[in-house]
């Protein structure tokens, strides 16, 4: 029988490692973000709407009124559909040409009070 003859095994090789871009820390516009996510642009002007809407003495007085309520309640929820009504009326009466996100947006945190969650914005 016949001895294998030893033979030289290679040595391993490194696997490189993958190296990581930097990436680029400018702060985003608000123009450049709504550009690039249209959908934000509506919301921008939500916030706006609400901005000047919030001046208002009596929409901000129902304001008051709801974060004063225990949150859940019925006194909570009677008050929020009190101040919805009140807010999404001026803000229709602001700017009519936003009635419909205005529709969905009041009808959506409707339900959200229904459904016995808090007002999240």
């Amino acid at each position: 029988m016949a001895t294998p003859t030893p033979t030289a095994t290679p040595k391993p090789t490194a696997t490189p490692k993958p190296t990581a871009k930097p990436i680029p820390t400018v702060a985003p516009t608000k123009t450049a973000v709504t550009e690039a996510f249209p959908a934000l642009a509506g919301d921008t002007r939500y916030l706006k709407l609400k901005e000047q809407t919030l001046k208002d003495g009596h929409v901000a007085s129902l304001l008051q009124k709801m974060n004063a309520q225990p949150e859940g309640g019925d006194a909570y929820k009677a008050a929020a559909h009190e101040y919805l009504s009140a807010l999404f009326a001026k803000m229709r009466k602001l700017d009519s040409s936003y009635e419909a996100a205005l529709n969905r947006k009041e009808s959506a945190y409707k339900r959200r009070i229904e459904q016995g969650k808090t007002i999240v914005e």
